[in-house]
């Protein structure tokens, strides 16, 4: 079997994220454990940086027309899921009911749906 660099590093990743989870599930208290979870904080941290820098160089070399029909698609389900939220909060009441809360939730639900494809895009 023959893995790309990017297999080996999601295994890496979905590996270090159950162990994780078993560690702060079973409440385990060692220097080891808090080792491991700093190092999975900081191996997340560059993991976001690096997908966002991975977005923007994809959306660079975007042609023109695919990026107005990602921006069009961004635009859709952004008003989608305020209209969403803004019709469950009449029904539902939260305490973090706030627009803001609202529109940072739909920013990031809009963007996900529509860029995260581009990561993993093979240039």
């Amino acid at each position: 079997m023959n893995m790309t660099r990017q297999g080996v590093f999601f295994t890496l990743f979905a590996l270090s994220t159950l162990l994780t989870l078993i560690i702060l599930y079973l409440d385990i208290n060692n220097q080891a454990s808090y080792l491991f979870i700093l190092t999975y904080a900081l191996f997340l941290i560059v993991f976001l940086f690096y997908a966002l820098f991975r977005l923007i160089y994809q959306l660079i070399k975007l042609d023109r027309t695919q990026l107005q029909v990602r921006l069009q698609t961004f635009s859709i389900y952004f008003l989608l899921f305020i209209l969403i939220n803004s019709v469950l909060g009449l029904f539902i009441s939260s305490a973090n009911n706030g627009f803001l809360n609202s529109l940072i939730i739909s920013f990031g639900l809009a963007a996900g749906i529509t860029f995260f494809d581009l990561i993993f895009k093979k240039t």
